[in-house]
């Protein structure tokens, strides 16, 4: 067995959050029994003073959080979104900055070094249920909304941050999952982002995926057995928690990240394309905003969305041009290979996910066999111009002639072309495509 550890304690909480209770009364006994043990770095640095900034925090070095108050922070988002709508209207006022809060000091707590969890880390799950409890209670008290998707930007400057200077045991058993957790939350939460949040993302988004921090991700173990002074004990943690990870498909390299990254920018311009409905109760499955979002841009043609400010519609136009000619660069070095792309690299479900080709510097294209399909259709649309190489790549993609068969990466590019078909006249598109 990988561990013995028992997350009883974590397992009590969730259940409590679950089911808060048929009256109001039984909810406000489990907010009580949750919400009383809450916990955040400020209380630890200044007793609870909650006037220091976030500036100030961001000097401060991180703090321990024992695995018990993990629990309870974690809780305490999975209690908030099965609240009665009337109990989160009379306390929204407390409940959204206490997530707030909590999002903001993950970036510094140095979490427990523990293996009593499933599936996900703790700094994953606590990411994950902080940033979905935001997400689903601002879109319906929209007041918040600006607040929660500054909060979400914040988190992403801090995390590159710490990223590079924090241990590379750090990294990767903390840090690197928290990215997952975000990206889990965002893929799988309906939020009615702006296309003005979605550039506010994708520059943070940016930072995340520039060439030092990638290399850095894809050569943390590397680090930790040669570089880092690592006992016996410390390496058998690593290589369990690497482990776990692995087994549910998702390497925590910086290949992987990037994969995430572009998965996180095109479900949120979708979004902004496409508004979904506001669901602050039920059951969240895994993806459900990203694919609620391309069925939506699939079914229908998205409402005509106007765009102000130049910086706005430079970053969509560069995203279509440069991943354009990215594209075809990959698609020389495919056709050249002899073998499969590594499992490691996430090759074909990037490729299948699509590439917002500035965020990445050309020499890690060149590494992880990334081109643009989903995301690229998605500018296009949000442009409300139709590149006619992208179509062109895209029929490529499609015909008998494909220089790639892969399942993911065919499938990705007939769901673009259906989200362009619809937004286009079809005959025009044809047409343009072949000119």
């Amino acid at each position: 067995m990988d561990c013995l550890e028992l997350n009883i304690h974590q397992r009590i909480l969730s259940d409590i959050a679950s089911n808060p209770g048929e009256t109001k009364d039984d909810a406000l006994l489990a907010q009580t029994l949750i919400a009383a043990r809450v916990h955040t770095r400020a209380e630890d640095l200044t007793g609870g003073d909650e006037e220091s900034s976030r500036e100030e925090k961001s000097e401060k070095p991180r703090v321990f959080m024992a695995a018990s108050r993990v629990h309870c922070n974690i809780a305490f988002g999975e209690l908030i979104v099965n609240f009665p709508e009337e109990n989160i209207t009379e306390t929204i006022d407390v409940l959204m900055p206490a997530l707030l809060d909590v999002l903001n000091d993950i970036p510094f707590v140095d979490f427990d070094k523990c293996l009593s969890w499933q599936d996900w880390a703790l700094p994953d799950q606590l990411v994950y249920s902080t940033v979905s409890a935001l997400l689903r209670l601002s879109s319906s008290h929209t007041q918040y909304t600006e607040k929660a998707a500054f909060a979400i930007c914040f988190f992403l400057s801090q995390i590159v941050e710490q990223i590079r200077n924090s241990s590379s045991l750090s990294v990767l058993t903390q840090l690197t999952p928290a990215l997952h957790g975000l990206y889990r939350a965002i893929s799988s939460t309906s939020f009615a982002w702006t296309i003005a949040q979605w550039e506010q993302l994708a520059m943070r988004l940016k930072e995340l995926c520039s060439s030092d921090i990638i290399d850095r991700l894809n050569h943390l173990l590397i680090d930790i057995l040669q570089k880092e002074d690592t006992d016996d004990n410390t390496m058998r943690f690593v290589q369990t928690f690497v482990s776990r990870y692995v087994t549910q498909g998702r390497p925590l390299s910086g290949y992987f990240i990037v994969c995430c990254v572009i998965e996180t920018e095109w479900t949120v311009l979708a979004q902004a394309l496409a508004p979904p409905q506001a669901a602050t109760s039920g059951i969240v499955t895994e993806a459900a905003a990203a694919n609620k979002a391309w069925l939506s841009l699939m079914r229908k043609a998205a409402v005509p969305t106007k765009i102000e400010g130049e910086r706005i519609m430079g970053t969509l136009k560069n995203t279509v041009t440069y991943a354009m000619q990215c594209f075809t660069d990959l698609l020389v070095q495919i056709e050249e290979m002899e073998t499969e792309p590594p499992i490691d690299t996430y090759a074909w479900e990037t490729m299948s996910e699509s590439l917002v080709s500035w965020i990445v510097p050309f020499d890690e294209l060149q590494k992880s066999d990334i081109s643009p399909q989903k995301l690229a259709s998605i500018c296009t649309v949000a442009l409300q111009e139709l590149d006619g190489k992208l179509f062109s790549l895209l029929l490529l993609l499609l015909s008998d002639e494909s220089p790639i068969s892969d399942n993911l990466v065919q499938e990705a590019a007939l769901k673009a072309t259906t989200v362009l078909v619809q937004r286009f006249d079809p005959l025009g598109t044809f047409q343009s495509a072949r000119n």
